[in-house]
């Protein structure tokens, strides 16, 4: 999964190159690599980084590159709240969040609970 990108298109060794990112999986974590790749070589049609010949080519390989972006699926609000009062719990800077912090959230979710009938019963409006 990546992001939608243009690439940086650059001079180097007499050929033109274009830069982007790539997520690959690593120890079980996805991280961000910086990827180069090689368009052309440089000629009198491909004269300089900003030329429409190296563009256009530069265009077509990032195609075959932003194809692999996947937008993330829908969920269910209450899958959410359950894998994000998890993450809570256990994994916020590595070691979740205070008691309280998670008590007061998981407790402003329940159904029929909101913002406003909380504040109405404390008497603030």
């Amino acid at each position: 999964m990546s992001r939608y990108q243009r690439g940086h298109v650059y001079e180097a060794f007499s050929a033109f190159h274009v830069q982007y990112y790539q997520s690959e999986i690593k120890d079980g974590k996805t991280i961000r690599v910086r990827r180069s790749h090689r368009l052309c070589a440089k000629d009198r049609v491909h004269y300089s980084a900003t030329s429409k010949a190296v563009q256009k080519l530069c265009a077509e390989f990032m195609t075959t590159v932003n194809e692999d972006v996947v937008v993330g699926e829908d969920m269910p609000i209450t899958d959410f709240w359950t894998k994000y009062l998890h993450y809570c719990e256990h994994e916020y800077k590595g070691r979740g969040m205070e008691p309280s912090t998670v008590r007061a959230t998981s407790l402003s979710t329940r159904p029929g609970r909101t913002c406003l009938s909380s504040s109405r019963r404390r008497g603030s409006l």
